[in-house]
């Protein structure tokens, strides 16, 4: 297996799972972050949840992560997740990061929308009804994302 090659942190925060993704990605990061993201949101099972996921960096992900990740939605999607915020504001590949994910997500059944700042997605996550401990998203957002 080849190393991991992307960076992220997770927290729960509320019915909000709190993601910052610093990439590109590669299939082995993206299998990680599937495993960590899982024990993190067992907290909301037979729930609705969302996430919010803030994309730094050069935020791509090669063809073997982009399917592993369309696939871990899926799943999740099928458990739960019904919402996801993603803000790009951070990104240095925006308009590529978004047709990636429009593809991914545009896959499922998860109702999604871009976001420049993690303000603008907190607003629409609670118009759609998610409780979001406020405190716990600013302490993630200083979190640096980490390589698994």
């Amino acid at each position: 297996m080849r190393g991991a090659h992307g960076a992220y942190a997770i927290t729960r925060c509320g019915d909000v799972m709190a993601v910052q993704a610093h990439g590109p990605w590669n299939a082995e990061c993206i299998k990680q972050f599937a495993k960590d993201y899982r024990d993190e949101r067992v907290i909301f099972k037979g729930k609705r949840w969302a996430d919010i996921v803030s994309h730094i960096g050069e935020s791509l992900f090669v063809p073997e992560a982009e399917a592993v990740l369309t696939g871990a939605i899926t799943a999740v999607a099928q458990e739960g997740l019904c919402h996801v915020a993603v803000v790009i504001g951070r990104s240095t590949a925006r308009s590529l990061t978004k047709s990636q994910l429009k593809k991914m997500y545009g896959k499922t059944e998860v109702d999604f929308a871009f976001f420049d700042t993690e303000a603008e997605a907190v607003v629409w996550l609670t118009e759609n009804g998610y409780s979001i401990d406020h405190a716990k998203l600013e302490a993630h957002l200083l979190k640096s994302p980490v390589t698994p």
